[in-house]
């Protein structure tokens, strides 16, 4: 019996260990590394010195700490990278193409390192921003994040990426508009005018040479009628030319202009042809020119010349632009229902915020411009033709908080899809790359999703590109799903997983991530197949060790009875005397 009991019990030690680690084992974490995430944040700028140096402070918050960074400007949607005092581009190269740069336009002014402090804050003394007719500057701070993805097995659509939430003072992105120093315009409209040739003029009225500061000369207006000229300080003149208008008006022109100018308040320091005197400050001039006769006044069709779409940490989206026309106001509508509005300063200038309640998933937001009821226009008579008083639509496709969804083409489920985050308008520049699992799901938290507009670039599980898609389209290939499931992408509290601002998962009691899935139809989960396969081994392996176990304890059992029976059955030796 002796052998028996030794056997069990070498047994249990040597063979059921092992299988106790094979069964833990199914739920290990695997990490695997995947690629980098980029964020991007709205910088807050404060001007330094006279306009004319175009140099800003620029400030962030709420950054990775200790991390590097890189410094891009955005101005009706086009980027460029700064450079250092040497002219070196301060960002990394874009899937290898050449890293858009306007050398010293766009410059650090002293030797400063782009690294976050311990706290996450951006503090860069000195940079240079110059163009030459542009109004709006935008600074972003772009950060790389190192990436884990932690899965329960091998199916990478369980992969849930981690990284540490920041939120950023995207609330505080500003826009500079200091270049513009006058506007040509209509003074019987009050129309800005373009193709107006302005020449700037020294006090012996000969010609200003081109310079730095005066890349052009005479200077041709755009549609907003803007012109800018930057010079040292002196004693200046312009010189006006515009076919069908003269210049300058007479003084009875000008007392009637200022008089409706008083009310409407359109344009200011009006420029007669008196010398211009600069000292210590940039000069602003607006200046009228009359049609020949009424017949040729100007009017036209206002314009939006600009726009950009930038979501807060609210989820309210923000979007700033400029115009052509002075104090238009602006709407912005989804569907017919108007959801936001503003207007626009006297340099055409504009910020309008939309509340995330406002916005449909499914459509884009319509920004309209609109001319204010009896400020433009002949205030006598009519012009034979007059144009609408409102621009074209301009459609902006909302940044969602968060993605979350099926990646279907063509209708159909496009299973361990690789999907790439990337902003189209800085070269498809890539942000974040995840996989969707066998169902073609993928979620995305809030603190991997740019602040700026971007795309989704799709490829199959082999790498083949075959579709790209508007985050507006995506939503629509998903609005089945999103009706069933309550998901709204704007707002968080629809959400299928307990937080949308944290991808960091809680744990349970053994220390395992939780992971979530999507919900299917009927509100249950729906694992996936790998899933389904790994439950289902694991099962098998507890039933086994089970069966296991109770056979070594009906062994024991066994072995007990037999040893006692034998016991009992033997005869006792008689006792010797």
């Amino acid at each position: 019996m002796k052998w028996l009991l030794t056997g069990i019990g070498i047994f249990l030690f040597i063979v059921v260990p092992p299988l106790y680690a094979q069964i833990n084992e199914v739920n290990t974490n695997l990490d695997t590394n995947v690629p980098e995430a980029v964020r991007n944040y709205c910088l807050s700028y404060q001007q330094l010195g006279d306009d004319s140096e175009h140099t800003v402070r620029l400030t962030g918050t709420g950054l990775k700490p200790n991390t590097p960074f890189e410094l891009w400007r955005n101005i009706d949607n086009n980027w460029v990278c700064a450079t250092d005092m040497d002219g070196a581009p301060l960002c990394q190269s874009v899937q290898g193409e050449e890293i858009p740069t306007i050398g010293k336009e766009f410059q650090l002014k002293t030797e400063t390192t782009l690294v976050t402090d311990g706290n996450g804050n951006v503090n860069i003394p000195q940079v240079h921003s110059y163009s030459e007719d542009k109004k709006n500057h935008f600074f972003f701070a772009f950060q790389e994040y190192s990436v884990r993805s932690t899965a329960i097995g091998d199916n990478p659509g369980n992969k849930l990426a981690q990284i540490e939430v920041t939120e950023g003072n995207s609330n505080e992105c500003t826009a500079i508009y200091w270049d513009p120093e006058g506007t040509v315009f209509d003074a019987l409209t009050l129309e800005p005018l373009s193709g107006a040739l302005v020449s700037l003029l020294r006090e012996d009225r000969s010609a200003y040479p081109e310079s730095p500061q005066v890349r052009k000369n005479p200077f041709n207006t755009s549609e907003d009628g803007h012109f800018a000229f930057y010079v040292e300080d002196g004693t200046y003149f312009l010189g006006i030319k515009k076919s069908q208008y003269r210049f300058p008006l007479s003084s009875v022109e000008i007392t009637n202009l200022s008089t409706r100018l008083a009310e409407t308040n359109l344009y200011t320091n009006l420029y007669t042809g008196d010398p211009i005197v600069q000292l210590g400050a940039i000069e602003h001039r607006d200046v009228p020119v009359m049609p020949s006769s009424s017949a040729q006044a100007t009017s036209i069709r206002p314009k939006i010349l600009s726009s950009i779409i930038v979501r807060q940490p609210s989820g309210n989206q923000t979007i700033f632009g400029t115009v052509t026309h002075p104090k238009l106001n602006l709407e912005v509508y989804v569907g017919v229902s108007r959801v936001a509005s503003a207007i626009a300063n006297n340099y055409g200038v504009f910020t309008i915020e939309v509340s995330k309640t406002k916005i449909d998933p499914l459509r884009p937001l319509e920004l309209v411009a609109i001319k204010p009821k009896g400020v433009y226009g002949l205030k006598t008579g009519a012009l034979t033709q007059q144009p609408p008083d409102r621009s074209v639509p301009v459609l902006l496709y909302p940044v969602p908080e968060f993605i979350e969804g099926y990646i279907t083409v063509d209708k159909e489920i496009l299973k361990n899809a690789e999907v790439r985050l990337a902003i189209p308008s800085l070269n498809n520049k890539n942000v974040l790359t995840i996989q969707a699992d066998e169902n073609g799901f993928i979620k995305i938290p809030s603190s991997l999703v740019p602040q700026t507009e971007f795309a989704l670039l799709i490829a199959d599980e082999d790498g083949t590109p075959v579709s790209s898609m508007t985050t507006a389209s995506f939503a629509e290939n998903n609005s089945e799903y999103m009706k069933e499931a309550g998901v709204n992408l704007f707002d968080e509290s629809t959400a299928t997983i307990d937080s949308i601002n944290s991808p960091i998962r809680t744990l349970d009691e053994q220390g395992r991530m939780i992971f979530p899935t999507p919900a299917g139809a009927n509100g249950s989960p729906t694992p996936s197949s790998d899933e389904t396969a790994q439950q289902k081994e694991q099962q098998g392996l507890v039933a086994r060790a089970i069966q296991l176990v109770v056979t070594l304890l009906l062994l024991c059992g066994i072995g007990g009875i037999i040893w006692y029976i034998k016991r009992r059955t033997t005869p006792t030796p008689p006792v010797q005397p």
